[in-house]
């Protein structure tokens, strides 16, 4: 078999394989590829978290409402509209 032959096997195995690999995985590795470009391009998701200064709950009296058996209470809220 001359080279260029085994080079022709070979790029026809690597397309194939290729091939593939975005038959079975293209949407999924779509979906990251454009995660990670979306993250770079939002400077928010570059934030680090801190620790609060105050780790207090407000004591406020506030608004509860009750809604198929859960109750929520919502502090420093006079009305809700």
């Amino acid at each position: 078999m001359s080279k260029w032959m085994r080079v022709l096997v070979g790029l026809g195995i690597a397309v194939l394989a290729c091939g593939i690999y975005l038959w079975f995985f293209g949407v999924q590795t779509f979906m990251a590829l454009e995660a990670r470009y979306i993250a770079r391009k939002m400077p928010v998701v570059k934030k680090v978290p801190v620790e609060l200064p105050d780790l207090s709950a407000s004591q406020a009296s506030g608004k509860k409402l009750s809604y198929l058996g859960m109750s929520l209470k919502f502090p420093g809220t006079t009305s809700m509209k």
